[in-house]
């Protein structure tokens, strides 16, 4: 799909919230005019060895062996920087603060261009002309200025270590400022590359958010949750749903750039993703798209079932079934189907059903919450919740008159053991018309 140039933007630590809170007008308007998430989803570690190389390289922490930020064992050689899959004639940049990136994913690349300024070196001062990310920015400049080039990535790390010394929030002004020094160095960026002509497409997203208490290094919403961006020339405009994840960088940028997807990687582009498919009657509207393996469970990565609102733990089987998670608490997923484009309420029927069950008194269930047009909840109706051998359930009923969306829910109730072992399979809701028998006359 080649029509532009890339240019991409790798923020450490950015909270969705930030984009609100702070001064950034370079980002508001990538975001105003491209395709936007602000409920993307990290890798389930929250932490930026696992982070950094998933972004870079398109595939879970498992594959790519860095866990935490040890290093202890990567597994680079099999899954390469993304400048690896691209024709030797593009030429590629790449300018970042982290040794071990540089040394394990940066450097065997073999980027036509490349700057390294050692994060540790400058982490007294954030604030000063010697910071990494300052210094990148200096170098990406004056590189664009004067070279063509097709593919450049920029990663920032300092908005990381400012929350880490002074609040990991988007409500702390140093965040904030923060955020807004990145936002305009991103804007100088873009100001150099755009000076020599030339359209130029920018993907941009993190390695994790973070709260103030335990800033990163958890699988919860507000560590998992952060921004994925993409704008420039053909970009669709509008909310990338479902909500994409850190691996998605790689297919996206190679997408990009006219490369064939690469097998392994475990992300998709998120060009043509935008907004909820609208449902249609008699189909399963709750299709999610199954793992790749044993997710979430016993060491591997807990990855975020798409489509669905998923705070982390509950986990996806290669099967397409659901588990609880290796936790020893309830778990949870959710999702909201608008019910506009396949009749009013009163003049549909509904059929909800599933395979529910769980091991050692845990328990599954699925519940709907249909809605009014103010989000004002008008009934509820569900399944189970169940334990002990999965069977299948089944509810049938009729949408109320009122109703012109339905929520719904899939709990994993914990009771006891190590792991949450509720378990649920063959998940469906399949909306039809409500038939009405002719009458005739005699």
């Amino acid at each position: 799909m080649q029509s532009a140039s890339v240019l991409v933007i790798f923020i450490d630590g950015l909270i969705p919230g930030g984009l609100a809170a702070a001064d950034t007008p370079v980002l508001d308007a990538l975001m105003e005019d491209g395709a936007v998430s602000l409920v993307a989803q990290a890798e389930s570690t929250t932490i930026s060895g696992s982070g950094w190389s998933s972004f870079l390289n398109g595939v879970h922490w498992d594959k790519h062996r860095v866990p935490d930020n040890r290093f202890l064992a990567p597994d680079y050689a099999s899954w390469p920087h993304l400048f690896t899959y691209l024709p030797d004639e593009v030429v590629t940049a790449s300018c970042q603060s982290w040794e071990p990136i540089e040394r394990g994913l940066v450097q065997p690349a073999g980027p036509d261009h490349s700057a390294f300024f050692d994060y540790y070196e400058s982490a007294e001062d954030y604030w000063d002309d010697d910071s990494c990310d300052r210094s990148c920015t200096d170098w990406t400049v004056e590189l664009l200025q004067t070279t063509d080039v097709d593919v450049a990535v920029v990663m920032y790390g300092e908005l990381d270590g400012v929350a880490h010394k002074e609040g990991y929030g988007a409500q702390f002004e140093s965040y904030q400022r923060m955020l807004a020094r990145i936002d305009a160095q991103i804007g100088e960026i873009l100001a150099a590359a755009r000076s020599r002509g030339g359209e130029w497409t920018v993907v941009l997203s993190s390695d994790h958010g973070g709260d103030p208490e335990h800033h990163h290094g958890r699988n919860t919403p507000s560590h998992r949750t952060i921004p994925f961006v993409v704008s420039g020339p053909g970009v669709v405009a509008g909310e990338i749903w479902p909500a994409p994840r850190t691996v998605d960088v790689v297919p996206t940028v190679l997408e990009l750039m006219g490369v064939d997807a690469v097998p392994g990687l475990d992300g998709r582009s998120v060009l043509r993703d935008r907004g909820p498919t609208p449902p249609q009657l008699g189909t399963n509207v709750l299709e999610a798209t199954p793992g790749r393996g044993t997710e979430g469970l016993w060491g591997r990565p807990d990855v975020a079932v798409r489509g669905w609102q998923d705070p982390g733990e509950l986990s996806m089987l290669s099967d397409g079934s659901l588990v609880g998670g290796a936790i020893p608490r309830d778990t949870s997923i959710q999702r909201t189907v608008d019910l506009g484009a396949i009749g009013a309420g009163g003049s549909l029927r509904y059929t909800l059903s599933a395979r529910l069950g769980g091991k050692g008194g845990d328990a599954s269930g699925l519940n709907l919450a249909f809605l009014d047009a103010e989000g004002g909840v008008v009934s509820v109706a569900g399944i189970g919740p169940r334990s002990g051998t999965p069977v299948p359930l089944q509810l049938a009923g009729t949408v109320p008159t009122d109703a012109t969306a339905v929520q719904i829910s899939l709990p994993m109730l914990y009771a006891d053991g190590a792991f949450n072992d509720g378990s649920a399979a063959d998940v469906s809701l399949i909306f039809e018309e409500v038939t009405v028998p002719a009458t005739g006359s005699r």
